[in-house]
């Protein structure tokens, strides 16, 4: 039998972005939290509901050094704003 290489969420394959490696840790999946908190609203949940059971149940679920990550992606708006807070400077625009 062989082990499966990521700890995955049943029924978010959809919202995998991708692979977090580090160094000394194995690599974990990574899941857009926008796409989990849609997810759930889409199954019937309303804002608030998805974001407390997304909070209590996925990420605030430790199951060891494989327990998937998860990411808020910025978007261009979000970049705007920090690049003109001075907050970061994105390479190749002004």
């Amino acid at each position: 039998m062989t082990e499966e290489p990521f700890m995955k969420m049943d029924g978010y394959e959809k919202c995998i972005v991708g692979v977090v490696e580090q160094f000394g840790r194995p690599p974990i999946l990574c899941y857009d939290k926008r796409k989990i908190l849609a997810k759930l609203i889409d199954d019937g949940m309303s804002y608030d509901e998805a974001e407390e059971f997304f909070e209590y149940n996925q990420i605030g679920a430790y199951v060891g050094d494989s327990t998937p990550c998860f990411v808020t992606l910025m978007t261009k708006s979000d970049k705007d704003l920090f690049q003109a807070l001075g907050i970061v400077t994105y390479e190749g625009e002004n």
